[in-house]
């Protein structure tokens, strides 16, 4: 399953500027990431198609409490290392040997940070965007690892910069 990617924009569209409206969401400097719920457990996927379950077993492990089968969730694995995200940590995943990365995820332990519900059963890519919170925010939290990040500054987000 395809998801989509970002475009890069010269300002940003205003609250009507697409049929139905316009929605923002926090952009995290991690790793794209499918999740996928099978019988007998989940696989993740980077968007090129690569499986990346045996680089975060521990989204893995924590998705597979979590994730109906069915289901496909599109998002970011993140690394957060002194209460800051960390895209090297992140990084090292890729060049750890597949021996180390058991350990690699207990010393440097993964999120996922699920921002799309692509499937659940259903294709729900072309369905409009719903102005109801997505169904897996009344799943149930799994793992410990939580990232509690400083607050950026605030920015003026206007599209004339006033």
């Amino acid at each position: 399953m395809q998801v989509a990617l970002a475009k890069a924009q010269d300002q940003v569209p205003g609250p009507l500027a697409m049929p139905g409206g316009s929605r923002y969401e926090l952009k995290f400097d991690g790793f794209r990431m499918a999740a996928v719920g099978h019988p007998d457990g989940v696989r993740l996927w980077s968007k090129s198609g690569t499986d990346l379950t045996p680089r975060f077993p521990e989204i893995a492990a924590a998705a597979a409490a979590a994730v109906p089968d069915g289901t496909v969730l599109d998002g970011e694995a993140v690394i957060c290392q002194d209460e800051r995200l960390d895209f090297e940590l992140l990084q090292h995943r890729f060049t750890t040997s597949r021996t180390r990365l058991a350990e690699e995820a207990r010393s440097h332990p993964a999120s996922y940070m699920a921002f799309d519900l692509l499937a659940d059963g259903r294709d729900l890519r072309d369905v409009p965007l719903r102005t109801a919170a997505p169904p897996w925010r009344n799943w149930p939290a799994t793992g410990r690892h939580r990232c509690s990040c400083p607050r950026s500054p605030p920015t003026n987000s206007s599209p004339t910069g006033g």
